[in-house]
């Protein structure tokens, strides 16, 4: 189940990554914020597949709703922006 929950942390903050690159003048305002989150899933993911050797940790669900979130959000406003 870890290594299910790190590669989904490193996979979603790549794509918010992507989508803060891709993204044109109709995203500028997502932009800052898809780098951040997305530098700061993969960055927790990698320090979790790192240097996590044993212990506890606590796997947040929920985090995962904002990457969702985020992409309705980046294909809304491209789509918008294309009429």
């Amino acid at each position: 189940m870890f290594y299910i929950y790190v590669f989904f942390l490193i996979a979603s903050g790549i794509a918010m990554l992507v989508m803060g690159f891709t993204g044109g003048r109709y995203a500028r305002r997502r932009r800052p914020v898809n780098f951040i989150l997305g530098a700061g899933f993969t960055v927790y993911g990698l320090y979790l597949l790192l240097f996590m050797h044993g212990g506890h940790y606590i796997i947040f669900f929920y985090a995962f709703l904002l990457p969702i979130y985020m992409a309705i959000a980046f294909f809304r406003d491209r789509a918008r922006s294309g009429r």
